[in-house]
Parts: C-alpha cells; sequence; structure tokens
C-alpha cells in the first residue's frame, strides 16, 4: 500500500466515548486553485479519497474505492480509490452495470450490496476476473451509493487480497462509507447546479472552501 502520508487530511478528533466506542474525524480540505466546476469536481475527488483513507485505517488490509454512476445511468466512472493499482482502476473506468458486473456493476443494478468471498470462482466476476486477478485482488465486497431520494449515485467497495467474508463490524463500516460518501457526492452535484442556474456566477469557494468534516464511531479496538 501506499503511505498514508501523500493523503491530504488532518485528524480533527480522536478520542473514547461513555459507551465504549471511539470517535475518529478527519477534514478533507478544498481544492482552492481551481475554478467553478472543476473546483467542485476536485474537492470531491479529494474528500471521496480521504474518506476512504480514513475508513482503511479502520479496516487493515483493505483497499477502498468509490465508482460514480455517469449520467447515463449505466456507465461506472472512476471516484476514488487511494491504495487500489493505478492500472486496475483504470481498466474498470467506463465499465458498465449490469446483472453480472463484478461486484460493483451489480451492487448497482441491483441497488443492494454484493459479497463476493472469491473473485477467482464466484461467476459475476466471470467476465471481469481478467482485471482483477494479476494484482492480486481476491475478494470485494459492494454496496450501492443511495441518496435521500432514493437515486443511485454510484458504489462503495471494499477489496481484499484474500477470499474472506465481511463481518458484523464490516458491513457497519460499509454503512457509514456509503452514507458519507452519498453526502459528498450529493453536495458537489448540488453546487454543480446552483451553479448552472446562477449562469456560473456562484462563488464556489462559499460552496467548498469549509472542506468536509468526517466523524463517526468505531467499536472499541478497530484501527
Amino acid at each position: 500500500m501506499e503511505s498514508d502520508q501523500a493523503a491530504p487530511m488532518d485528524v480533527i478528533s480522536a478520542g473514547a466515548t461513555s459507551t465504549g466506542r471511539t470517535t475518529v474525524g478527519r477534514t478533507a480540505p478544498s481544492p482552492l486553485d481551481a475554478t467553478g466546476n472543476e473546483a467542485i469536481t476536485s474537492w470531491m475527488h479529494t474528500s471521496l479519497d480521504t474518506l476512504i483513507r480514513l475508513i482503511e485505517r479502520v479496516a487493515p488490509g483493505m483497499r477502498g474505492s468509490v465508482l460514480l454512476l455517469d449520467d447515463d445511468g449505466v456507465t461506472l466512472r472512476h471516484g476514488a480509490a487511494p491504495h487500489l493499482p493505478k492500472d486496475y482502476t483504470k481498466l474498470i473506468d467506463g465499465e458498465p452495470i449490469g446483472p453480472a458486473a463484478g461486484s460493483c456493476g451489480t451492487a448497482v443494478y441491483r441497488r443492494e450490496r454484493v459479497i463476493v468471498r472469491d473473485i477467482a470462482s464466484d461467476p459475476l466476476w466471470e467476465n471481469y476476473r481478467k482485471f482483477a486477478e494479476p494484482f492480486g485482488l481476491a475478494a470485494c465486497w459492494s454496496t450501492p451509493i443511495i441518496d435521500a431520494e432514493g437515486r443511485v449515485l454510484g458504489s462503495f467497495a471494499m477489496y481484499y487480497n484474500e477470499p474472506r467474508d465481511p463481518a458484523a463490524a464490516d458491513i457497519e463500516l460499509t454503512e457509514t462509507a456509503t452514507l458519507l460518501s452519498a453526502n459528498i457526492i450529493t453536495r458537489a452535484r448540488a453546487a454543480t447546479a446552483l451553479r448552472a442556474r446562477t449562469g456560473g456566477d456562484l462563488d464556489v469557494t462559499s460552496v467548498v472552501s469549509q472542506g468536509t468534516t468526517f466523524t463517526f464511531s468505531l467499536p472499541r479496538g478497530s484501527g
């Protein structure tokens, strides 16, 4: 894995609560050297990258990924995957969703979590196995990212280098990740839409300059 030192983020808070759980906070700074929609898109990708790095620290050995559902409602685009091989993310960028489209494409198509314990033998990966195996990816659990209106925005996936099933804590962590991912994507899309309605006059620094703070509870002993 790459070093977490590459992540542009600062720890906000970390401490034990009276309920025996640990609260961890992280902030994703805003890239203010861009303008307009580029700044919004850059902020979204930076925030998703920061979120994934935090989740990975809680689940050692896991490599996270967010794919974004394109406006056509069929195509998945790269969102963030700080520790997946870049060649792999390029291979799956632009792949369509479907009933047997790996873990992520199937999860978005079904609008439900897809657990693949062993990529080497699971039929959902028949057409995608050639992408994953050269990079040692053996398991992939994917959950659709759905906004408050019920629209699918993309997927959050957990990859492992060995076949394995998720524990209850993994499912809980995934639920948190998809919720926070939905908030990031929704905020970015709302800012883009507002800017379009205002004829491009929206000062995007007011939307992204404060960054994004992630704060959630983790089981004692996690991370």
